[in-house]
């Protein structure tokens, strides 16, 4: 992180982190913390509300390679957030606030990365969004945390999702090619986390 830390230092004329308000768990007024991508005065903005020509070039590959949610290790010190969970909105996005409301998904603390980030659903369809949000929630498992660690750290994009009734109620996750890694390290990824499952399938079929 401190590497981070001096690239953004020189290559950012302002502060090199920011926080952000967001909403937190039972809808509790938090601030996260990242890196800075923008031009000055558009770091607290949406992803989706700062054009492409505002993102520095090292802002770019900070977002790609998620090095700019590296500060927010400060959040889950701070019990603030969890590793995977619904990722933070902000109070101007008011749509995704009511649709996450309705499913009680406030109810969990959010997360640096979470089943609809690994899906590429964002900001923009809150209703689709919230949807994710409340399945994860209805699912979620120490294993199913790992299996979206995994997805997220190989840059891989879940295609979709295929839930199991009973057992562990694991998700499937059919893998993209993401902008990261080419097709070989998404198909290694998508046959590790189908092996996982088998395993897992055969250990809960024994202890039944």
């Amino acid at each position: 992180m401190n590497m981070v830390w001096v690239l953004v230092k020189r290559d950012f004329p302002g502060p090199v982190s920011f926080r952000k308000p967001v909403w937190g768990r039972a809808k509790n007024p938090s601030l996260v913390i990242s890196f800075a991508q923008c031009t000055k005065g558009l770091s607290k903005a949406g992803t989706r509300d700062v054009s492409e020509a505002s993102v520095t070039k090292l802002g770019a590959f900070l977002r790609r390679t998620k090095l700019d949610e590296t500060p927010q290790i400060l959040n889950l010190l701070r019990n603030d957030m969890s590793l995977v969970g619904p990722r933070p909105g902000l109070p101007m996005q008011q749509a995704l606030t009511d649709a996450r409301q309705a499913k009680h998904v406030f109810d969990i603390k959010p997360g640096i990365t979470g089943l609809g980030q690994i899906q590429g659903i964002d900001m923009s369809t809150p209703g689709r969004h919230a949807e994710e949000d409340a399945r994860y929630f209805a699912l979620r498992r120490l294993l199913f945390d790992f299996k979206i660690l995994v997805a997220h750290r190989s840059g891989c994009r879940a295609r979709g999702t295929r839930s199991q009734e009973g057992g562990l109620a694991l998700l499937s996750f059919p893998l993209a090619k993401g902008p990261l890694h080419n097709a070989r390290t998404c198909l290694r990824t998508s046959r590790f986390l189908r092996t996982l499952n088998c395993c897992v399938a055969d250990i809960d079929g024994v202890s039944d």
